[in-house]
């Protein structure tokens, strides 16, 4: 499900617009119609207590037929976000977990569980009590969380309309075990940031590298600054830290244009109290013709480069003023994975 930017023979470039990957070892990303797109991403990595956002540059695509006098707005935005230090921490689709959880004595599980028979599996919706409390109190690295996946109960694997028999060996009085799954756990692909948080084998904690290659057993090539590359199994996972640290899009200017609008809409009417108005630029204005744009698409005028600079300055003031973009749903759903 990647989306790709291509560089096409006759019309200089193609693309969705999507979420873009540079990182990829597929793709080598240099520059697109001559917009250098090597970011400085390290600089900004050590101030991140907010996300920021940076314009990389700006390119038209004219439809045949423009003219000055009938031309349509078409100016795309290649638009890269880093994300603040913790938002950008995640979990990995790690290793399964296990649970040995004793009920010799009829004593409670304690957990709130959803039975999902399309998938094979029991959701947990909360841990209330029990077991399971006792659990988490003695094990604080491998807490049982809301929206993790009960996957397979005592040697018995959940089977798509079969959860049933999850639910029912739960319920037996003896020592049970249940194999875990973190509901909000993601792939490990190439481009995420790693820090080792745990020595293990030849890595010391705190060095730092990059996700070079994600093999078909989950296992990844990892590059470690000063050290070089080396293959790291899953198993170990728990060793490191995953930081989804940047993001690429491609934003129409009317795209900006209809979030700023939303956006404004919710802040007046007080449901966005992170954001306050007078500390937002105002957003640049278009104009109605297209006379300008056209002229500075030629060379001749420098408005787009005026546009761009104010775009800048309104983004900006937008995610400077928000912890993380998941504590604004309009900027998660904007600028959020795919």
């Amino acid at each position: 499900g990647r989306t790709y930017l291509r560089l096409a023979q006759d019309r200089g470039w193609l693309f969705d617009d999507a979420k873009i990957f540079p990182d990829d070892p597929a793709v080598k990303l240099i520059s697109i119609g001559g917009i250098n797109m090597a970011g400085d991403t390290d600089k900004v990595r050590a101030q991140r207590d907010t996300p920021v956002a940076k314009i990389l540059g700006s390119i038209e695509e004219h439809l045949p037929g423009c003219t000055a006098m009938a031309c349509k707005e078409h100016t795309f935005y290649f638009i890269q976000i880093i994300r603040g230090t913790k938002e950008s921490v995640i979990d990995v689709a790690a290793a399964e977990y296990d649970v040995l959880l004793d009920r010799k004595d009829d004593v409670r599980l304690g957990l709130k569980i959803e039975v999902q028979q399309t998938v094979g599996c029991l959701v947990v919706k909360e841990v209330i009590g029990g077991l399971a409390a006792q659990w988490n109190e003695q094990h604080p690295d491998v807490q049982i969380r809301p929206g993790d996946r009960i996957v397979r109960v005592n040697g018995i694997d959940g089977m798509p309309k079969e959860a049933h028999r999850l639910n029912e060996e739960c319920k037996k009085r003896e020592v049970i075990k249940l194999t875990m799954r973190r509901g909000t756990s993601r792939v490990v692909m190439p481009g995420l940031r790693v820090t080792v948080k745990k020595a293990f084998g030849q890595l010391r904690e705190g060095q730092e590298g990059d996700v070079v290659r994600v093999d078909d057993d989950g296992d990844s090539l990892v590059k470690i600054v000063g050290h070089g590359q080396q293959w790291v199994g899953r198993e170990n996972y728990d060793c490191l830290s995953f930081q989804d640290v940047e993001g690429f899009y491609l934003k129409r200017y009317e795209d900006l244009r209809a979030f700023h609008l939303e956006l404004s809409r919710k802040v007046k009417s007080g449901k966005c109290p992170s954001l306050s108005p007078s500390l937002v630029p105002a957003f640049p204005a278009d104009e109605t013709i297209g006379i300008r744009r056209f002229l500075s698409a030629m060379s001749m005028s420098s408005f787009l480069q005026e546009r761009e600079a104010g775009l800048q300055k309104w983004l900006h003031g937008v995610l400077s003023q928000v912890p993380s973009l998941d504590s604004e749903p309009l900027l998660l759903q904007f600028f959020g994975p795919e």
